[in-house]
């Protein structure tokens, strides 16, 4: 498995050109926006490279060159689920530690906390994000994946749009009770969603393991 992430550590470090681009972006933005937006602005984009990594493995054959070599298919999926998290965690901390330099510049310590207690949320919302997306990249591959993936969004965004048009109908503001919740029992609220979010994790890699040993290259 260690010679699988250093593979996919290797392929993200020939684009140090983009990440320098981006790093240098999210800087540039954070000067006329919240410090939230850098957090989330870097890690989201991230994630992508997450996915990209699959693709890179699959085209011309890829996996076909990749699984002659002593490596099984659940340590494959093993080392993807890894590298997610540890992508998308120092792309978070990095936006974390770019947001706080802009806050404490600005004076701002009070926002600060807020922030970071708001960008806990935003890290597991990426993961869950990652939980959704992976099982589909090895399900269709890299083609077919982007039209699942999009499919996917839209049926959550669908459901989701309904079920704020059914909570504004009986008077429910599901926002406010989470913000209230946020603000008074943050680290309950974000023990829960840690868990939650291992549990997502963890179905996810049982499907993503179940998918490529069925899948034939």
């Amino acid at each position: 498995m260690k010679g699988l992430l250093v593979k996919d550590f290797c392929l993200i470090r020939q684009q140090k050109k983009f990440l320098a681009i981006l790093l240098l972006l999210a800087i540039v933005l954070n000067y006329n926006s919240d410090g939230s937006f850098v957090i989330g602005y870097l890690t989201f984009v991230c994630s992508f490279l997450i996915i990209s990594s699959i693709s890179y493995d699959e085209y011309d054959n890829g996996y076909s060159f990749l699984f002659t070599l002593p490596v099984g298919r659940k340590t494959y999926v093993q080392s993807k689920y890894i590298f997610a998290v540890l992508l998308s965690s120092c792309s978070w901390m990095t936006g974390c530690v770019i947001a706080s330099v802009f806050y404490l510049a600005r004076n701002q310590v009070g926002r600060l906390w807020g922030s970071l207690a708001e960008a806990r949320i935003l890290l597991l919302a990426i993961l869950v994000f990652l939980a959704i997306v992976l099982p589909l990249q090895f399900k269709f591959g890299a083609e077919k994946g982007k039209y699942a993936m999009l499919a996917t969004f839209g049926i959550c965004f669908g459901i989701g749009y309904l079920g704020k048009a059914i909570s504004d109908s009986l008077g429910i503001h599901p926002e406010r009770i989470f913000n209230r919740l946020l603000v008074q029992n943050s680290w309950v609220l974000g023990g829960i969603l840690l868990l939650g979010t291992v549990f997502i994790l963890g179905i996810s890699y049982l499907f993503s393991v179940a998918i490529l040993k069925r899948k034939e290259f």
